[in-house]
């Protein structure tokens, strides 16, 4: 790797070694010099040089094999090949099936994805302008709006190609260019029939913000406005942020309502009521993501799986012809219960 050896920064040292990898100079398969011999090469740490590395695994560019070393992912192939970056708060441990179908799917297509972690209380306008600076052929977008600005955000990007993906809470406005987003109207929809079909009147939407992100509680509004029940259903909203200051209040709360189902916005939703509120403990449950919370055995309710391999392979389909169509997939029901499920 040709590199001027001189003292170096985190973001600095991984943009130089994603260019000997996006140029060509270091090949598929190659092996990557060692932490030790980089740190000395450019007069910093192994812990920085280490950091890069994982950054770098996570984009796909290089895969670090126990024993042997780092390499360049054999699987990459640059001619012909468009660098797509991807902005989101999703860290690795965050959700699952996340990143790994975006990697595969970027592979099959030619698309060398970069990934910029960004958090609203940290430096995040520093990460978008980094991979900028790569300029890359498109981007991915997939942030919550409670913590981003869509004007200031946008600034930063410029104008090339953007997609937005997952989420999409900048309600009432609509960012300009393609989206693919997550049916939050026909999974909630789905998830209220399916209890009220079971017999439930009484049923708690779990969320994590009091008050709830306009855009969810429009989501919310529009839901209840499809449902078919009887004149005795009653929604009772709690939500997970008030777990720590009041959870025996929230568990009477369940109880003097007589509530025995339950909705949540996620699965660790569920998993934290579980946990804190007694009243939860015999309710029939859905969540979303479909997480190791609701597969734990003994302890397993139904949840959404949000279909990434969808969202990826739909939103480089659009980045790829410029487009700007918006495009809604409903996550598919994981039912883990005796009841079945009703047609809506």
């Amino acid at each position: 790797m040709n590199l001027e050896a001189t003292s170096i920064r985190t973001h600095e040292l991984l943009e130089k070694i994603r260019g000997s990898i996006t140029s060509g100079e270091l090949k598929p398969g190659q092996r990557l010099p060692s932490l030790r011999d980089l740190s000395r090469r450019f007069g910093t740490s192994v812990t920085l040089v280490q950091r890069c590395f994982r950054q770098l695994e996570a984009d796909g560019l290089v895969i670090q094999k126990q024993g042997s070393g780092t390499f360049v992912n054999p699987d990459l192939k640059f001619s012909g090949s468009k660098l797509i970056g991807l902005i989101t708060s999703y860290k690795r441990d965050d959700i699952e099936n996340y990143y790994e179908p975006l990697f595969d799917i970027a592979a099959r297509r030619r698309v060398v994805p970069m990934v910029g972690v960004v958090n609203f209380q940290t430096e995040w306008k520093q990460t978008i302008k980094d991979i900028m600076m790569i300029n890359p052929h498109g981007l991915l977008i997939d942030v919550a709006a409670k913590g981003f600005d869509l004007d200031e955000l946008m600034s930063l990007v410029g104008k090339i190609p953007v997609c937005f993906c997952n989420r999409w809470e900048w309600y009432p406005e609509q960012p300009e260019g393609c989206a693919v987003l997550l049916d939050h109207v026909k999974m909630r929809t789905e998830a209220l029939q399916w209890l009220i079909n079971s017999g439930h009147e009484r049923i708690a939407i779990g969320l994590h913000d009091n008050p709830p992100a306009p855009y969810l509680e429009n989501c919310m509004q529009k839901a209840f406005a499809r449902l078919k029940a009887g004149p005795g259903l009653r929604l009772i909203y709690v939500y997970s942020d008030d777990i720590d200051k009041n959870a025996s209040g929230i568990n009477k709360k369940l109880k003097d309502a007589g509530v025995t189902a339950m909705f949540a916005g996620s699965d660790n939703i569920i998993s934290s009521f579980r946990k804190y509120c007694p009243a939860v403990a015999d309710m029939e449950l859905v969540g979303v993501f479909n997480q190791h919370h609701s597969r734990q055995q003994g302890h397993e309710f139904s949840s959404f799986d949000p279909c990434f391999e969808q969202i990826w392979e739909k939103a480089f389909d659009l980045l790829e012809h410029n487009s700007k169509e918006v495009v809604y997939i409903k996550p598919e029901l994981i039912m883990r219960s005796h009841r079945i499920l009703q047609e809506i």
